[in-house]
């Protein structure tokens, strides 16, 4: 099943449930996004967010990256 029938799948039956039962999936679902690491409750500052670009872009700078061309032959390996 694709992962777009699933989707539409999920969509149809909602609208079937009560309120307290769309409250319980919506719990279900964000402790699945929790176990993946993906907290949507959690934003990074605009200071964070510039200084994790300025740390990225000087480890770039001081080489400290991998490029595309080693990754695809390390995907080769897998």
């Amino acid at each position: 099943m694709s992962l777009s029938s699933i989707d539409s799948k999920i969509l149809a039956y909602l609208p079937q449930l009560g309120a307290n039962e769309k409250k319980s999936i919506l719990e279900v679902i964000k402790s699945f996004v929790k176990l993946k690491g993906l907290d949507e409750d959690v934003s990074v500052s605009l200071e964070e967010y510039n200084q994790e670009l300025h740390d990225a872009l000087k480890r770039v700078k001081s080489g400290q990256f991998t490029s595309q061309e080693t990754l695809e032959k390390e995907m080769e390996l897998w």
